[in-house]
């Protein structure tokens, strides 16, 4: 048979409606995961306005002021929200979707603690584009922008900042833009499905403090998830990253300030030695914490030169990437995620 007469499957109409049949198929998918979180965000708020409104109708406005400023409560109004109630609703949602789980693979400890350098150095790359860009947004509307997440954490005591913030958002976190949203994008493509997970990761923190540095920790999770299969281990990364950057950074920050209060000429020796000692350890962590990205950095970039990192982005439905990135963006839930994230970014740059 001539070469150019040999029949190619690309050439035929019925390929062509194969592929766009498809690409209906992963805009579908990508649309309902994405109304999904729109839906959890929309319940979590729903939540907290009907919870609060109760509250105020039932206790009147000044004694629901004093509630509402309550350590526990607050986090209360965090937690049962999300977690409770709206993560449900997200696995709901998306549950009878069609997944696609086939790798069985284990990390090693060294493999974890590699992983854990890169992630820690993406993330730091990530915090300072975020604090850059905010100290943009902030010479722009004439005021620096508050970072409320932070805010609220420095005022938390540890023990509920260890149960919410690296032990319980983690877990939830993981299942929702791991295991669940990996799994049921896999279809369509592997590295789609990373791609998507962490952009809307880093959307869903709804500030530019967290944007980028969530979105590039997700990315390399998605990565260690889509390699494994397995969720612990994004769990446990995960776990031990939001350790180091609130409970630790908490301490080390009251070491500082402390320092600063009482490295001065007017404070008795046995201040001044404990200012020191407080510089000393200070200084330290800020060292080893700029040490350990690069480190983190050099060993993402070298794997990724020697091709170390691979993702082999296997599929059920082949749909090109071309029409898979247009799938997964010009959606009825994407689009609303978007304009709600849009909104939540706005809002915090607002806040006073």
């Amino acid at each position: 048979m001539n070469g150019q007469n040999a029949y190619s499957p690309e050439d035929s109409g019925y390929y062509s409606e194969y592929v766009k049949s498809n690409t209906r198929l992963a805009r579908r998918a990508y649309s309902r995961c994405a109304l999904a979180l729109v839906l959890y965000q929309v319940i979590t708020y729903a939540v907290v306005f009907v919870a609060q409104f109760l509250i105020i109708l039932i206790m009147g406005e000044e004694r629901a002021k004093d509630l509402f400023s309550n350590e526990y409560v607050i986090w209360l109004f965090q937690v049962v929200p999300m977690y409770v109630v709206a993560f449900p609703c997200f696995y709901l949602i998306i549950k009878n979707m069609k997944v696609m789980r086939e790798l069985n693979g284990k990390m090693k400890f060294a493999d974890l603690l590699i992983t854990l350098f890169a992630a820690h150095g993406v993330m730091q790359v990530g915090n300072y584009i975020g604090l850059w860009l905010n100290s943009f947004i902030s010479d722009l509307i004439g005021r620096d922008v508050i970072n409320s997440t932070s805010e609220l954490i420095d005022n938390t005591s540890t023990w509920i900042t260890i149960l919410v913030v690296v032990i319980i958002g983690p877990i939830i976190e993981e299942l929702m833009f791991r295991k669940l949203m990996i799994d049921r994008l896999a279809p369509y493509g592997t590295v789609g499905a990373i791609i998507f997970s962490s952009v809307t990761f880093g959307l869903f923190h709804g500030n530019f403090f967290q944007l980028f540095y969530a979105a590039f920790l997700g990315a390399v999770l998605g990565y260690v998830y889509a390699k494994t299969g397995k969720v612990r281990y994004t769990v446990i990364l995960h776990m031990v990253l939001n350790f180091f950057g609130t409970v630790v950074a908490m301490k080390i920050i009251e070491l500082a300030e402390y320092a600063s209060k009482y490295f001065n000429l007017e404070s008795t020796s046995e201040e001044l030695i404990k200012a020191f000692h407080c510089i000393n350890v200070s200084s330290a962590y800020i060292t080893l914490n700029f040490l350990f990205a690069i480190i983190g950095i050099i060993i993402l970039c070298v794997a990724l030169i020697k091709r170390y990192v691979t993702v082999e982005n296997k599929r059920i439905y082949r749909v090109d990437a071309p029409n898979l990135a247009l799938a997964s963006v010009l959606n009825l839930g994407s689009i609303l995620f978007i304009i709600g994230a849009i909104v939540l970014f706005a809002l915090e740059i607002q806040a006073k």
